[in-house]
């Protein structure tokens, strides 16, 4: 993804994101049915609805799923768009479908739906490769030699199979569920003040702890992601918030991020994270909804929608940072 192609998409969702808001006045629940009856509406949904496409398209090519170098007012659009328009214009998208064979995304709305997504789409994903790693130990001759040409043999000192059993049966490696946490990991933006403070090395902490966190949860480090969105929250609460103080809760109470459900979150996200760190056992901060024991009973798939939804506690506060 070139910065170029970013930016050139991303301008053209926000001029037409603006002129939708305004021609709806910023009613987003009345476009499906304003989009059957004017054809200015609903040829403007489906423009919008294409440049997301692409816009998510271009995230995809990341290897993880943060963007630096964010416009604070594209930011600001965005989540705006996801929460509130991106319903209503795939309900036209729908519409359209009746007499068009555009294709569209259906978006994910519920926790159940976007974990069953990323199920499936895993499973095909491994599917895929066992099918790539047998076919490449099972080709012809024909096949083998032009391969030889492109990889001679004495270059190739390790085979499909052995390579294939180095990551997933001597490792651990489930590719499977890696495929599945990557898709399920929310995209976050990061704002150009943040990011220029990052790249120049004038602070280094949150994009180094932000990947590694997301690193951890994808390969099933799944003590390590926790443990890490709290050393993300460290570093975005003391560079990027003014925050003052030695320990967490310390600098919470330096931050106008004190009361609320801003804080709820944090203490949320604080606790979870420190009873992987911490090995909390007895729960002594005497929540129940933070032990130890809680935790364990938890299947992968509510373990991993935990996470999710603490990465977004964080996200939120990340793409907010000023």
């Amino acid at each position: 993804m070139t910065m170029h192609n970013r930016d050139s998409a991303e301008a053209q969702f926000m001029s037409l994101f603006s002129d939708l808001k305004l021609w709806s006045d910023d009613q987003p629940e009345d476009l499906p049915k304003q989009a059957t009856s004017d054809s200015s509406i609903r040829d403007l949904c489906t423009r919008l609805y294409k440049v997301a496409d692409v816009i998510r398209d271009l995230w995809g090519e990341n290897p993880l799923p943060h963007f630096s170098q964010a416009n604070p007012g594209f930011i600001k659009s965005w989540r705006d768009f996801e929460e509130r328009y991106a319903v209503p214009l795939f309900k036209v998208a729908l519409q359209n479908l009746a007499s068009h064979d555009d294709k569209v995304t259906v978006p994910m709305t519920t926790w159940d739906m976007q974990w069953s997504s990323a199920e499936l789409y895993g499973t095909h994903a491994y599917m895929a490769l066992v099918r790539s790693v047998m076919s490449v130990e099972l080709l012809g001759d024909e096949y083998a030699a032009k391969l030889n040409e492109l990889f001679p043999a004495e270059n190739c000192h390790v085979s499909a199979t052995d390579a294939w059993s180095e990551l997933v049966d001597k490792v651990g490696l489930d590719i499977q569920k890696a495929v599945r946490r990557r898709v399920l990991l929310p995209s976050t933006l990061i704002s150009k003040k943040i990011s220029s403070k990052e790249d120049t090395g004038d602070i280094v902490g949150l994009l180094q702890s932000l990947e590694e966190a997301q690193r951890a949860f994808v390969f099933g480090a799944t003590s390590a992601a926790f443990g890490m969105l709290r050393s993300v929250l460290e570093a975005l609460l003391r560079d990027h918030y003014g925050a003052k103080g030695e320990t967490l809760s310390k600098m919470l109470d330096t931050t106008h991020l004190r009361a609320g459900p801003v804080k709820d979150n944090i203490y949320r996200l604080k606790k979870t994270a420190n009873i992987f760190l911490h090995n909390d056992r007895e729960g002594r901060s005497g929540d129940l909804r933070f032990t130890y024991e809680r935790l364990k009973k938890m299947s992968e798939k509510e373990l991993e929608q935990e996470f999710v939804s603490l990465f977004l506690v964080l996200r939120s506060l990340i793409e907010r940072a000023t």
